[in-house]
């Protein structure tokens, strides 16, 4: 089917896929996912990733949807119903290692956007196969708005801001119920930490994390719209809520962080910068944020620390001082866990 000057896009002829409709087991709810694909000349957009799911009820009840857009999608595999009648969820593949899951709950008309990339690798040790999580990114969808994480992944789950287990192994179906009621608990644990911290969302910088020699702690920068912050988290301690509850977060003025085009929703100006911030660990309780610099004549930074945090007091230093040629002792942050 063929929407001619669709109102979503104008000026463009949308293709309306529908797959097979899927009835609860109970018999009272059906689910259908669309999928949308604009032509442009005649020609339909690559791997669209524009999505409409849609439940009816039997009853006649009104109809409920929900908009899902994803970067791309080859290929939407058939709904599921999981937890009764409550919850229906289905998967498409992005690419090679890279999926993602729809849930969505009819009666809220909320839905959680989960997509990862699993690579399978054989392990040198005991030769089997195994799949190694190196990013998760969540979104949920409701009468509230959209709140997105990006997540650090870290012994196969996830240690900020979603604090989660390890993911089962993934066999081209949507996790069960008992992996929804864990990203549930996550996402209620990390906004509650955000109202603590009177922080509307969080984002953290890319590769300026750092984990501490013992594993014990994870340290992190991010963005908080306008704002900057150094995390400290504790990766043992229990529950989503146990370990939030333990983590520090202190504003950081003066940093210019990438992510910050992000959290702010606008690119504004950005040119490239010589320098970057990143997270070092001083000993097992200090965290440090150090400024890595680059000359015009040289490959090798000016490496300064700027500020300090003990993760374990919650003290914080200033320690801006003359910055030393080379690493000194700084490891550049890169994959953690196994």
């Amino acid at each position: 089917m063929l929407l001619a000057g669709s109102a979503l896009w104008a000026q463009t002829d949308t293709k309306v896929e529908s797959g097979r409709a899927v009835t609860s087991a109970d018999g009272k709810k059906t689910v259908v996912v669309d999928r949308f694909t604009p032509m442009v000349d005649g020609e339909p957009e690559r791997f669209s990733g524009r999505m409409l799911v849609r439940v009816t009820s039997s009853d006649g009840s009104a109809a409920r949807q929900r908009y899902i857009e994803a970067s791309q999608v080859r290929v939407i595999q058939p709904p599921v119903w999981i937890d009764g009648n409550r919850t229906c969820a289905f998967v498409y593949n992005v690419a090679k290692n890279s999926n993602g899951i729809v849930y969505f709950e009819p009666e809220t008309n909320r839905a959680l956007q989960v997509e990862f990339v699993m690579p399978a690798r054989q392990m040198a040790a005991s030769g089997k196969v195994e799949q190694e999580l190196t990013s998760l990114e969540v979104a949920e969808f409701s009468a509230q708005g959209v709140l997105k994480t990006r997540n650090i992944p870290w012994k196969g789950g996830s240690a900020f801001p979603l604090v989660l287990p390890p993911l089962p192994s993934f066999d081209g179906q949507p996790y069960d119920a008992a992996f929804l009621k864990a990203l549930n608990d996550a996402l209620s644990a990390y906004k509650d930490f955000l109202k603590r911290n009177n922080i509307t969302s969080l984002e953290p910088e890319q590769a300026s994390e750092s984990f501490s020699e013992d594993e014990s702690w994870l340290g992190t920068l991010a963005c908080g719209g306008t704002e900057s912050y150094l995390l400290g988290i504790p990766l043992t301690g229990g529950t989503a809520s146990d370990v939030l509850e333990r983590t520090r977060a202190v504003k950081t003025a003066g940093l210019s962080l990438s992510c910050s085009q992000h959290s702010t929703g606008e690119a504004g100006e950005h040119t490239m910068s010589d320098s970057r911030f990143l997270t070092t660990w001083k000993d097992g309780a200090t965290l440090q944020v150090m400024k890595e610099s680059y000359g015009a004549e040289t490959d090798v930074p000016v490496v300064t620390p700027i500020k300090s945090l003990n993760v374990k007091t919650g003290a914080v230093q200033d320690q801006a001082t003359t910055g030393t040629q080379g690493p000194s002792g700084v490891v550049a942050p890169g994959p953690q866990g196994g």
